[in-house]
C-alpha cells in the first residue's frame, strides 16, 4: 500500500511504499512540515484497519499525514527510496561523490574569474544548453515556500523581432514623455534622460545598450525577485561550465517592465516581476586572470 497526501485539488502527491520503508525516520526528522508520521503496528488488527499486507509486529512505517508543500526532502534523504512524488515526473539522481562532490577552490575560482560579456561572439546557443540551463539548473533553486513559480524567456529565434520591437517603442515612449514633459514646463525624468542618451548613441549606430551583440537574452520572471535572483546566479555559473558568458542587463530589464508591447511579445504573467535579464553568448574575449574586488564588510558576532 502507499499512502497518499493532497495537493491543492490534486489528489496522490507523496507517496510513500510501505514495501521500501524500513522505518529509520529519516523523512519524518527532515519533514520541515512535520507531515510525516512514524506509526507503530502492533498487531494485524492495526495493520488491516489501514488496508496494508500484514507486516508483522511492532514494526514502524511512516506516514503522511496532510497537505503538502512537495519540498522533496523525503524522497532526497530516504536511504531506500521509499517516498515518490509523482507530481513532478523527473529522473532522479543518486549521490555519488565523483559525479557531485567539486574541489573547494576550483568552485571559489570560478566565482572568481566570472566576468561581465559586452562582446559575443555569434554561434547559437544549442537547445540542449538552454535545457540543463534553465530546467536542470534554474529550476533546481531554491523558491519562498517552495512555489517553484520562477519563468524563463529564452529569446533566440526572434531576438531581432524583439530587438526592433523594443527599440522602436522605446522611442515613440521617449517622444511622448519628451512632448508632455515640454507641454508643462517641466524636466524630463532622470530615467528618461537616460534613455534619451541611449537613443541618441542607438541611432548614430555607436552602442546598443540594450542587447549589445549578444545572440540571446534569458529573462527570468518570478513572484518573489529573490527566486529569480537565486536562479539567474545558479545559471550564470553553469553557464560558465560551457563556456558561455553572462552580462545582467538591468537597463533591459527596466525597458521590457515599462513597455506593453515587449511584455506582450513575451506573454508575461500578471503579477509577477522580472528579476534579471541576462545577455547570454559565448564571449569573443579572452580575460586571462581574477580582478580585483573591494573586500566586502563582513560582521560575526
Amino acid at each position: 500500500m502507499m499512502w497518499q497526501a493532497v495537493f491543492g485539488e490534486e489528489f496522490v502527491v507523496i507517496e510513500i511504499d510501505e514495501d521500501k520503508c524500513i522505518g529509520c525516520g529519516a523523512c519524518a526528522a527532515n519533514c520541515v512540515a512535520h507531515n510525516i508520521e512514524m506509526i507503530a503496528y502492533d498487531n494485524a488488527e492495526q495493520v488491516e484497519d489501514r488496508q496494508t499486507s500484514a507486516i508483522g509486529d511492532n514494526v514502524r512505517k511512516a506516514k503522511v499525514l496532510h497537505e503538502c508543500f512537495l519540498c522533496g526532502q523525503c524522497v532526497a534523504i530516504c536511504p531506500e527510496a521509499a517516498p515518490r512524488n509523482p507530481y513532478y515526473q523527473e529522473e532522479l539522481v543518486a549521490y555519488n561523490p565523483e559525479t557531485f562532490d567539486l574541489p573547494t577552490q576550483n568552485v571559489v575560482n570560478t566565482v572568481k574569474f566570472r566576468r561581465s560579456i559586452r562582446n559575443f561572439a555569434g554561434q547559437t546557443i544549442p537547445h540542449e544548453i538552454w535545457h540543463m540551463l534553465t530546467v536542470e539548473v534554474g529550476g533546481h533553486m531554491p523558491t519562498a515556500k517552495n512555489t517553484q513559480q520562477n519563468r524563463f524567456y529564452i529569446i533566440q529565434n526572434q531576438l531581432q523581432e524583439f530587438k526592433d520591437l523594443v527599440w522602436s517603442a522605446l522611442h515613440e515612449a521617449y517622444r511622448k514623455t519628451s512632448l508632455q514633459a515640454e507641454a508643462q514646463h517641466k524636466t524630463l525624468p532622470a530615467d528618461y534622460q537616460t534613455i534619451g542618451r541611449m537613443l541618441d548613441n542607438f541611432d548614430k549606430g555607436k552602442e546598443d545598450y540594450l542587447f549589445r551583440n549578444a545572440p540571446a537574452v534569458l529573462c527570468i520572471e518570478s513572484a518573489d525577485p529573490l527566486d529569480g535572483g537565486l536562479a539567474a546566479g545558479a545559471i550564470e555559473i553553469a553557464a560558465s561550465t560551457v563556456g558561455l558568458g553572462v552580462l545582467y542587463n538591468g537597463y533591459l530589464r527596466r525597458a521590457i517592465e515599462m513597455l506593453p508591447q515587449a511584455c506582450a511579445f513575451l506573454d508575461r504573467e500578471v503579477g509577477k516581476s522580472l528579476a534579471a535579464c541576462m545577455l547570454v553568448g559565448y564571449p569573443d574575449v579572452v580575460f586571462e586572470r581574477t580582478a580585483p574586488r573591494r573586500r566586502p564588510s563582513v560582521i560575526l558576532r
